[in-house]
C-alpha cells in the first residue's frame, strides 16, 4: 500500500484489527499512521514499512488503542510519535523535528536479530 499527501496515511478505527506490511504514508497533513478507540479497542501492527514527511509518523487518537511497531522507518515527520505506541525496538527513527512520545519497548531481546 502506499498513501501519499492525504490528511491521514491509514486511520484505524473502533473495534478493528489491523495488519500493514510493506507500506509507504508520505506527505499527510495529519499523520501517516494513526489508531483511535473512544468507543470500541483498536490495534494495529505496522510492519516493514515507512511513514515520512508527515505531521506525525505514527499517533495514538486516544481511547482503547494498541499500536504496535515492528522494522519501520519513522523519518522526516514533524513529530516521530504522538501518544503510546509499542516499539519491538528494531525501528529506525530518525531525522524528525521531535521525537513526541518515545514508544514502550515490547519484550525483550532473546536472539541476534533482536526479534523475540
Amino acid at each position: 500500500m502506499r498513501v501519499e499527501n492525504a490528511n491521514f496515511g491509514i486511520a484505524i478505527g473502533n473495534n478493528a484489527r489491523a495488519t500493514i506490511n510493506r507500506s509507504v504514508f508520505s506527505g499527510n497533513t495529519r499523520a501517516g499512521i494513526e489508531a483511535e478507540g473512544p468507543l470500541a479497542a483498536a490495534q494495529a501492527y505496522v510492519g516493514n514499512s515507512v511513514s515520512s514527511n508527515n505531521g506525525t509518523g505514527a499517533q495514538n487518537g486516544g481511547g482503547t488503542v494498541t499500536i504496535r511497531l515492528s522494522n519501520n522507518d519513522i523519518v522526516f515527520n514533524g513529530t516521530a510519535f504522538s501518544g503510546a505506541t509499542q516499539s519491538f525496538n528494531n525501528n529506525r527513527v530518525q531525522g524528525n523535528d521531535t521525537l513526541g512520545t518515545a514508544p514502550t519497548l515490547i519484550g525483550s531481546t532473546s536472539n541476534p536479530t533482536g526479534l523475540q
